[in-house]
C-alpha cells in the first residue's frame, strides 16, 4: 500500500471506533410461537419500545427505540463504554429488537437480536473530521425479552 493511502486508512479509522455488540441469543422455550410474540411484544413495550411488526401466525417481531441523547444508554454499548456517557448535543440513537420463533417440539425456537443505529452531528474530531463511533446493543434488551420468555 502507499504511504499516503495508509495515512489516509489510518485518519480514516481514527475517528471511527467499534464495540462489541451483544451476539444473537438463539433458545428454546417452552411456550408456542404466537405466545413468543406476544410476551416478547410486552415486555419490549415496558422497555419503552414501539412495536413495528407484529405477527404471531409468521412468529415475528419487531421494535423499536428512538431517543435523543443519552436516551437509550441501557441499550446501547459504545466504544466509551455502557451508554453514549453524556452524549454530546446533536446525538440521536435507535435500537430495533428483533424477535423470531419457529415451531419446535413442546414449543418454540426463539431468536433475539438487537441493532443499534446512531446519528452524530456537529461534533467535530482531531483535524475538522466529523466523528463517527460505532454503538453495538449492550445486550439489556435482549435480556429482557429473555426473562419474558422464560
Amino acid at each position: 500500500m502507499r504511504p499516503h493511502l495508509t495515512l489516509l486508512a489510518l485518519a480514516l479509522t481514527s475517528c471511527r471506533a467499534s464495540a462489541p455488540a451483544q451476539a444473537p441469543i438463539d433458545l428454546w422455550v417452552a411456550h408456542p410461537k404466537a405466545e413468543v410474540v406476544t410476551l416478547a411484544a410486552a415486555a419490549a413495550t415496558s422497555a419503552g419500545f414501539v412495536v413495528t411488526k407484529s405477527d404471531t401466525a409468521a412468529g415475528a417481531l419487531a421494535a423499536m427505540r428512538e431517543a435523543e441523547g443519552d436516551g437509550n444508554g441501557d441499550y446501547l454499548r459504545c466504544e466509551q463504554g455502557q451508554g453514549q456517557g453524556g452524549a454530546p448535543v446533536g446525538f440521536s440513537s435507535k435500537v430495533t429488537v428483533s424477535v423470531v420463533a419457529r415451531d419446535a417440539a413442546g414449543g418454540a425456537r426463539v431468536g433475539i437480536s438487537a441493532e443499534v443505529r446512531f446519528a452524530r452531528t456537529g461534533v467535530i474530531g482531531p483535524g475538522g473530521r466529523v466523528m463517527e463511533w460505532t454503538c453495538g446493543s449492550s445486550g439489556e434488551i435482549e435480556r429482557v425479552i429473555l426473562a419474558a420468555l422464560r
